[in-house]
């Protein structure tokens, strides 16, 4: 991962069909358009990885989850989210805001 690059780590659960499906057709899509080029995108199942998980989604259930991590200007990180299915703007537009933040978009 590229220091300063935003991540954005999605969980979700094989047997859920929102994870499943933000997966296949929002994440993909914007990964094919290269909307995504600029962020690191990592996938946590919820089962297979429970305590990482846990911590990812500050112990709350509700699945799936986008949970994007940028650094400010002043050097920190900061945790944004997505929870439940979002088609594609929702998850450009956080994307954009905090790419726009850091003189990026």
């Amino acid at each position: 991962m590229e220091e300063d690059k935003p991540l954005m780590v999605v969980v979700g659960a094989p047997w859920c069909p929102a994870c499943e499906t933000l997966k296949k057709t929002t994440i993909a899509n914007m990964q094919n358009s290269g909307e995504l080029d600029g962020v690191s995108v990592a996938l946590v199942d919820r089962d297979a990885e429970p305590e990482l998980a846990k911590t990812l989604m500050e112990n709350e259930k509700m699945i799936p989850q986008i949970i994007l991590y940028s650094k400010t200007e002043d050097g920190r990180w900061s945790r944004r989210k997505l929870t439940g299915y979002q088609p594609v703007q929702p998850v450009r537009s956080l994307i954009k805001r905090v790419t726009t933040t850091l003189g990026r978009g």
